[in-house]
């Protein structure tokens, strides 16, 4: 069998388990590129092979996490192969996870999110503050309607995932919406939004915010003000908190505070002369 097809008999098992189409179309992409570059097709790849491709050095070398990202997909395609018997072992199975490095919180500065809130036309106004002040994705944006919104609470009926959530509503999302008519808040798929907003804003001098960065400033922001990381993931929409920290800037003078907040355990004079 062709390796298109066999990318396509997992791609609808993908669906059936729930994959949201910007997952099926990252994984059909991905396992695309793959199988036109392996030597052999991904169906007769062995693991030197594959070490080859996601460890390349040349022009087209994988950074860290995109070299994790496609271990991750080509991982669950042939763990699929291997358990519907279309192939007997998987062939990346013994190649190691690339690790990647932390590294600081890439968010939206407190003037970023001001400029777009008060200058910015719409609809770029509409989706900053949908994804500063709503914690949405892009694809949550693109599928919200108005009728999901009220006073009290923004309804995510399928948000990444599929997964639904509920969450409050900021007043200034609910003043910009609520006179707004029922239906679709966008008329926009999600990739279009997230590359207008980035298009948009770096014709203003903005050059490295994107729709994304707005939610780390939520995260951030939110962090700030309640310290409770469990309530800020939960609005974000993530399953582990741990996904969360890595949205949230911390600032100097945050540290300063967990530094001064630590007892005091001083030694008495006798005991400094003894």
């Amino acid at each position: 069998m062709a390796s298109i097809d066999l990318i396509e008999r997992y791609l609808d098992r993908v669906s059936e388990q729930g994959g949201t189409e910007a997952t099926i179309e990252t994984c059909r992409t991905v396992l695309a590129i793959a199988d036109n570059r392996l030597p052999f097709g991904l169906d007769q790849a062995n693991e030197d092979e594959l070490r080859a491709y996601l460890h390349r050095r040349d022009p087209k070398s994988l950074s860290p996490t995109t070299r994790r990202n496609y271990r991750t997909i080509l991982n669950g395609f042939y763990e699929w192969a291997t358990a519907n018997s279309v192939l007997w072992s998987n062939p990346i199975a013994g190649i190691e996870t690339p690790k990647v490095s932390d590294r600081l919180a890439r968010t939206a500065e407190n003037e970023q999110v001001q400029w777009l809130v008060t200058q910015a036309r719409e609809p770029y106004r509409l989706w900053a503050i949908l994804a500063a002040f709503g914690n949405l994705r892009c694809i949550e944006i693109a599928r919200l309607a108005r009728e999901h919104v009220t006073a009290d609470a923004i309804m995510i009926l399928r948000g990444k995932g599929n997964r639904p959530r509920v969450i409050p509503t900021h007043p200034l999302l609910w003043e910009t919406v609520q006179p707004l008519p029922n239906g679709p808040l966008a008329v926009h798929t999600a990739r279009q939004i997230s590359r207008l907003f980035w298009n948009y804003c770096h014709r203003h001098g903005f050059t490295d915010l994107s729709a994304h960065r707005l939610r780390g400033w939520h995260a951030t922001q939110g962090y700030a003000a309640t310290g409770d990381l469990l309530a800020v993931s939960r609005n974000m929409g993530h399953k582990n908190p741990r996904t969360t920290a890595g949205y949230i800037r911390t600032s100097s003078s945050q540290a300063r505070a967990v530094v001064d907040g630590l007892p005091t355990f001083g030694r008495s004079a006798a005991e400094t002369t003894a």
